[in-house]
């Protein structure tokens, strides 16, 4: 999590002027010239930190100016970067590409101010400064400012100081409790260290999402209600800005509830490092493909509960075995924890949704998504926090999911389709359920019915059967678990919606606002129509996007592959349904799954 970084962050760089000594002769005899003295260099820069809260170590940092000169470097382990911008001309763009969080990103930030020569202006580059760039653009997408006449049209010091007064007004709560000014405080200008306080604190606390409506800001540590606790409990509380807000900006988000600092689960990531360190062999021991027991190093990790664990119904060892077990995770590096949100259970209990990346040797990167809770009061050795998994007895999941794709049937024209994709695995106590009705945001209000279905063989596979909320189904001749909120064609052309297909929203989504990070979703799983099993609530991390917002996501990047692919024990990698082939169908070459 970031609260355990071990980065250093940017210092100033002092630029003193150095003037020419002249000897001067004594006794009033006549000067000496001597010899001239060399006058250093004039250094006129651009400098930063690239970060999200964890530095962006080894991002590649990219400035360009408004004529389109260019000029590139590499972001040091600490984040810190710095470029020479002397004889170019503002407005500049610096972007940041690399992998943070087990993510692959490119974060934006613009600067409108000129250079003067011997001048150093800091330029940090971070989810809020890309959320600055988002706000400059007419598509919400930062990447526009990399435009040379986007650039020069939005990034003038009006525009910018209007957006960034606009950030400082909704942000102001979080930064005053952080410790820093909210009055001097400037999201791209601020120096800040990593200690967890000031800016470095504020990355900690605030979430950045940017979708087709705006930039949705999500204070993280003002818990929301867990899932089970109350079903009429807001969502994370969260503030959007528009390019039609920013002149009056939406009130402020209110101050955390609990301090980032004090969320730390004890050396964690250092005993992931030294358990990953080892060869898979020596991390675990297996009676078959099952992971039974752990090893070495990974034996005297303590960030887990491993007697209280349980994620979606399986065990600490059934839902870490795939990572444990493989050897392709052989000298994989963790990174700082990640807090994306806490939440207060019904019983006052503190916890947080976690996320743990990863980078293996090769290069590739990935991530776990968990949770933990404070299960005993902090000592001066132990903050009490321990990973202790969601609690839920059934594997299912609501995620985001966004494709780009082309379909021969419509002479390969890009397409965008939007939606949420619905999981139901019958596995463990789902023995005996035949039917899953799901509800909440974007669904319909009578509920998405999943059940077993017949075109996969042994019919321990749940697909959507129906978008009616109706029970009697007993099984359904589908395989898809995606249900459409909108589509929309790259070229602008009428976009067909199958209206009444159970994949399909009566209608299209015109209006995504509504949707929040963390939404909430119930699950209510049935023996039979009338043998209600149990009921309960999960959350999914995203909240989807409109399908128009497509053409502008170019460049951008969310995990793609399935979380499930990266964190389930081998032996069940994917619960996975590939029907016969039925001739020429829509052929989806990308997917994201947005968390």
């Amino acid at each position: 999590m970031q609260q355990q970084k071990q980065h250093l962050v940017r210092h100033a760089l002092i630029v003193a002027a150095i003037t020419a000594l002249t000897a001067c002769g004594g006794g009033g005899g006549s000067a000496d010239s001597g010899t001239p003295a060399t006058k250093a260099p004039v250094v006129t820069l651009v400098r930063g930190t690239a970060a999200s809260g964890a530095p962006f170590a080894g991002a590649t940092v990219t400035l360009t100016d408004v004529n389109g000169t260019q000029k590139t470097t590499t972001a040091g382990a600490d984040g810190g970067y710095s470029i020479d911008v002397k004889g170019m001309t503002a407005p500049f763009v610096v972007t940041a590409t690399g992998t943070t969080g087990g993510i692959t990103a490119t974060y934006v930030a613009v600067l409108a101010d000129t250079v003067s020569d011997g001048e150093t202006k800091t330029v940090n580059v971070t989810p809020l400064t890309t959320a600055i760039a988002a706000l400059l653009s007419d598509a919400n997408n930062p990447l526009d400012m990399t435009d040379l006449a986007k650039l020069k049209a939005k990034a003038t010091p009006a525009e910018v100081k209007k957006v960034v007064d606009a950030l400082k007004s909704v942000l102001a709560n979080v930064v005053t409790a952080s410790g820093a000014d909210a009055a001097t405080f400037d999201p791209v200008k601020s120096a800040f260290k990593a200690d967890r306080t000031g800016l470095d604190a504020v990355l900690d606390t605030i979430k950045v999402a940017i979708t087709s409506d705006g930039v949705v800001l999500v204070n993280a540590f003002a818990p929301i209600a867990e899932n089970q606790a109350d079903p009429t409990a807001a969502p994370a509380p969260s503030v959007v800005l528009t390019r039609g807000n920013v002149a009056t900006p939406p009130g402020a988000l209110v101050a955390p509830t609990i301090a980032p600092s004090t969320v730390v689960i004890n050396r964690l990531q250092e005993q992931l490092n030294a358990c990953f360190a080892l060869a898979a062999d020596n991390r675990v021991t297996k009676t078959g493909p099952i992971v039974t027991d752990l090893k070495g190093a990974c034996e005297v990790v303590d960030g887990f509960d491993r007697a209280l664990y349980k994620y979606n119904g399986y065990t600490l060892f059934q839902w870490y075995g795939g990572l444990l077990s493989d050897p392709a995770m052989d000298g994989a590096i963790f990174g700082a924890p990640e807090i994306l949100t806490l939440v207060k259970t019904a019983a006052g209990a503190e916890q947080a949704i976690i996320r743990l990346p990863y980078k293996r040797a090769d290069g590739s990167t990935g991530h776990v998504m968990d949770m933990a809770q404070k299960i005993s009061p902090a000592t001066a050795t132990d903050s009490g926090w321990r990973i202790i998994g969601n609690q839920l007895d059934y594997d299912v999941a609501v995620e985001a999911r966004f494709s780009r794709g082309n379909n021969p049937a419509n002479n390969g024209k890009i397409a965008y389709q939007s939606g949420l994709r619905l999981q139901f695995n019958a596995i463990g106590l789902a023995f005996d359920v035949h039917q899953v009705k799901v509800t909440g945001p974007g669904l319909p209000a009578a509920g998405v019915v999943l059940a077993r279905s017949s075109s996969c063989g042994t019919a321990n596979y749940f697909a959507v059967a129906n978008k009616t909320g109706d029970l009697s189904v007993t099984a359904t001749s589908n395989v898809s678990t995606s249900f459409a909120l909108s589509g929309a064609f790259a070229d602008g052309s009428s976009y067909t919606w199958s209206s009444s297909s159970p994949n399909f929203a009566s209608a299209p989504v015109t209006d995504f606002s509504a949707f929040k990070p963390f939404g909430r979703y119930k699950f209510e799983v049935y023996r039979s129509a009338s043998d209600k099993k149990a009921e309960f609530y999960t959350r999914s991390i995203a909240a989807p996007i409109a399908a128009s917002y497509g053409p502008s996501l170019h460049g951008r990047s969310w995990v793609t592959a399935p979380r499930h692919i990266l964190i389930l024990p081998m032996q069940r990698l994917r619960y996975w349904c590939r029907p016969p082939s039925t001739g020429a169908v829509a052929h989806w070459h990308r997917m994201w799954t947005m968390c």
